[in-house]
């Protein structure tokens, strides 16, 4: 009865995170494939970054955020929430290496937390996919 319950909490928690996940990606994502002028007023790298491949990342991004949300909603394939989440990792640490290239080192906090976050869900549900040990 208790790992039931533990499991559930996980499951909760999991929850918050892919939708704070979600709400951050969605909205970086549509900025930067949608709106190219603000992202490029508001983000410090984009100016320097082709317009396509801003583009690609914010549709990435959305990407990212669909895979964290829809297989959890209509239950059909929820592997692809972890594959979602690595996806999301990848990015993160793309952006990692791009501010140490720029030497913008204050910046890589927030990819840090975002890629922890990530990782976090992506081991989280790929352990709930595996199937029950009895």
């Amino acid at each position: 009865m208790n790992n039931h319950k533990n499991r559930d909490y996980m499951n909760v928690a999991l929850w918050i995170i892919q939708l704070m996940l979600a709400a951050v990606f969605l909205a970086g994502g549509i900025m930067k494939a949608f709106n190219y002028e603000t992202a490029r007023m508001n983000i410090s790298w984009v100016k320097d970054v082709p317009k396509e491949l801003v583009r690609f990342i914010g549709i990435s991004e959305i990407i990212g955020c669909i895979g964290l949300l829809l297989p959890g909603i209509t239950g059909k394939l929820q592997i692809l929430t972890s594959v979602a989440a690595i996806g999301l990792c990848v990015i993160m640490i793309l952006g990692i290496g791009l501010h140490i290239y720029r030497g913008e080192f204050s910046l890589i906090v927030v990819n840090v937390i975002l890629f922890s976050l990530a990782a976090f869900v992506a081991y989280g549900r790929w352990q709930a996919c595996k199937p029950a040990k009895f």
